[in-house]
């Protein structure tokens, strides 16, 4: 991963490709791969403490799409309980 700010770009280099994420993705993304699973509540809280506003207000539903987008593209494993 490299960063620019709150933004991203990801190489997968199974696939040959490269992807630009959102601050969101980012966010999840780093926690997920640091941590290797999570909770959607814990997935929340995690996101409530980052400070850009429009990760910290991020509800259910923003995550779960990010995180379905994350495992379409085979970015992510986990699925929060």
């Amino acid at each position: 991963m490299r960063r620019w700010g709150d933004e991203a770009v990801i190489y997968d280099a199974y696939a040959g490709a490269t992807h630009y994420l959102i601050p969101l993705a980012t966010a999840i993304w780093s926690r997920l791969h640091a941590q290797g699973t999570a909770t959607l509540p814990e997935l929340s809280r995690y996101l409530s403490e980052i400070p850009d506003i429009m990760v910290a207000t991020a509800g259910p539903t923003q995550i779960e799409e990010v995180l379905g987008e994350l495992r379409r593209l085979q970015l992510v494993d986990s699925e929060p309980i």
